[in-house]
């Protein structure tokens, strides 16, 4: 019985040695579109970071005040098992 090869087609074959002699190229081209997602989406977080403190403070003391004392107190549990 003579070895006919792992893979029964030539064209297995053919596929096989093109995916291994350019496994560094598609590695490389993968870290590239992942390195271009990641810069794209920096772009978008950094064009909106901007936060209204005294907005946000209000409306933080808004919420408080709407609390009956059984939410704060579970409020304090939250926080304290936190910290």
């Amino acid at each position: 019985m003579a070895f006919a090869g792992i893979y029964q087609c030539p064209q297995c074959e053919r596929i096989a040695v093109y995916l291994v002699t350019h496994t560094f190229t598609i590695t490389m081209a993968v870290f590239d579109m992942a390195q271009h997602v990641v810069s794209d989406a920096a772009g978008v977080i950094g064009g909106d970071t901007n936060i209204d403190v005294d907005a946000a403070l209000s409306s933080m003391q808004a919420g408080l005040d709407a609390m009956e004392i059984p939410e704060l107190l579970l409020l304090v549990m939250e926080t304290s098992l936190v910290w």
